[in-house]
């Protein structure tokens, strides 16, 4: 049965771990965009 937990416990924190990167990565591309967006919309104004 402790085995089952532990998995269990593993599993969960992979979880949370998969939906930090995955915030992560949503705000880094928001604000990579943001800034090409920035820099372009310069270039041809």
């Amino acid at each position: 049965m402790k085995k089952l937990n532990e998995s269990l416990e593993v599993e969960r924190i992979y979880t949370v771990l998969e939906e930090r990167i995955e915030q992560e990565l949503e705000e880094r591309i928001e604000l990579g965009c943001w800034m090409y967006c920035k820099e372009f919309c310069i270039m041809y104004s």
